[in-house]
């Protein structure tokens, strides 16, 4: 059965990404901030299994809590880390402060590395590892008062090809990196 984490997937595109591996009899691990919505969706009847952990993906912490939490409840092992958790804020740029800026950037920026830092030999003893990082169109085009999505969604793109020359330098540890905008 392939292993699956999903971070960021209580609603969107994250959601469609749960309900797809579970209808292919993935094991699905779920962290995400919405807890009622999340814990709904691995509730939902259907092939494969899923499970639920609530965490906040904005700090270094909660993303250590996440993906130790993850592993322990797939016994240390898994095929693929689809990473989607985002913050689209959106206000007037007089309206921006230092903090939300650095909360945008936390999540949509720092949380994939880490993420991506902690699971680069765990997928490495997959025969399949994977890992997925959605960006958005937004890398490419802005829309007035979102600076902070656009620049760190663009800064995604950039992130995944550095993480994937690290793997192929560290001797192919990783067998995959895909970006989805």
């Amino acid at each position: 059965m392939t292993a699956v984490l999903v971070v960021g997937g209580a609603s969107g595109i994250g959601t469609a990404v749960v309900r797809g591996f579970r209808q292919k009899g993935a094991d699905v691990t779920l962290v995400d901030i919405d807890r009622p919505t999340g814990v709904a969706l691995c509730a939902e009847v259907g092939p494969g299994t899923a499970r639920f952990i609530e965490c906040n993906l904005g700090t270094a912490e909660g993303v250590t809590d996440a993906v130790d939490a993850a592993l322990v409840s797939t016994g240390g092992l898994l095929d693929v880390v689809f990473y989607n958790a985002g913050r689209p804020d959106a206000r007037p740029l007089a309206d921006w402060t230092v903090d939300l800026w650095d909360r945008t950037r936390a999540l949509n920026l720092r949380s994939p590395f880490l993420v991506a830092q902690r699971m680069a030999d765990v997928l490495a003893k997959s025969a399949h590892g994977r890992i997925i990082v959605t960006s958005s169109t937004g890398a490419f085009r802005s829309h007035s008062g979102m600076g902070a999505y656009h620049a760190s969604k663009a800064g995604r793109l950039g992130l995944v090809r550095a993480l994937a020359d690290a793997c192929a330098i560290a001797a192919s540890k990783c067998t995959g990196w895909s970006l989805a905008a």
